[in-house]
């Protein structure tokens, strides 16, 4: 039944993107002549950057969907209880991710997600422990809740960072390579490494471990993101939000912050309008 009700997202995104124009930096792009070339050879280093970014946005989504059988068959909770967690974690990245748009086109997206980061490294563990010595239906409810509150601030302004990260005539390829590489290496195998990890080390702390690992991962691409790589960008490389106090908007129909919100709460809920936005920033920063 999800995967049926998801198909609706396929038209929903369609419409949103055949009523949005293509910003001014788009349009007036010189193509490249090879973009896969120009991905992995002259912006390799971004292309790592944007993985490991995208790592904990991924794996976030992962251990929520992998509680129930962690729950059901480690701690040996009833299966309602579990699953009624997994709904608690997707109510609030659905009611959240606007308002965390919202928030990001204020302050910038990159610094909800540095804060959304540490706070994923801090409080993994403890949340496990606290779920191994309680394993009732109040505790799994409030570490969702508190993994959904965290995803949310982290996942929801993901897509403008990605879309800073690489120049507009090598966006979609950075973007696509990037993302899906990220999400396969560590959300599409994060299921199979817990529970080989938890069979290994006999440890049900492992997602807890693991969880705060990826954190930390993804909140050093941030700063190597932020403060390496951006020095090799040149003048047409600038484009992105990294932080909302550093961009321009030149045009109102260019972009704006309706526009920047809803675009990350779709991303937020899976659904994948061909949407990124652009924006000036000085030179040198990102």
């Amino acid at each position: 039944m999800p995967f049926i009700f998801a198909l609706l997202i396929g038209p929903v995104g369609w419409y949103i993107r055949s009523k949005m124009e293509d910003t001014p930096e788009f349009l007036t792009m010189t193509p490249s002549a090879s973009p896969l070339r120009e991905t992995l050879i002259d912006n390799g280093g971004w292309l790592l950057s944007m993985v490991g970014v995208v790592a904990l946005g991924s794996v976030s989504i992962y251990i929520a969907l992998f509680m129930p059988t962690y729950a059901i068959v480690k701690l040996g909770m009833p299966a309602a209880a579990a699953f009624v967690s997994t709904l608690a974690f997707g109510i609030v990245m659905s009611v959240g991710a606007p308002f965390v748009g919202m928030l990001a086109d204020r302050v910038g997206p990159a610094k909800l997600m540095t804060w959304a980061a540490i706070g994923t490294v801090l409080l993994a563990i403890p949340m496990f422990i606290l779920l191994r010595q309680s394993p009732v239906l109040v505790t799994i409810v409030l570490i969702e809740l508190v993994l959904g509150i965290l995803a949310t601030l982290y996942f929801a302004p993901l897509p403008a960072i990605m879309s800073a990260m690489f120049p507009v005539q090598i966006r979609t390829t950075g973007l696509s390579l990037g993302y899906n590489v990220g999400v396969t290496v560590f959300g599409g195998f994060a299921p199979f490494i817990l529970t080989f990890l938890i069979k290994t080390t006999g440890s049900l702390l492992v997602p807890g471990f693991y969880l705060a690992a990826i954190a930390a991962l993804s909140l050093v691409s941030l700063i190597v993101a932020r403060r390496v790589f951006h020095q090799r960008r040149d003048s047409s490389y600038r484009g992105g939000c990294f932080g909302a106090t550093e961009c321009r908007r030149d045009s109102p129909r260019e972009v704006h912050r309706g526009y920047d919100s809803f675009s990350v709460s779709i991303k937020a809920i899976e659904a994948v309008p061909r949407f990124m936005t652009e924006c000036s920033i000085p030179a040198g920063r990102v």
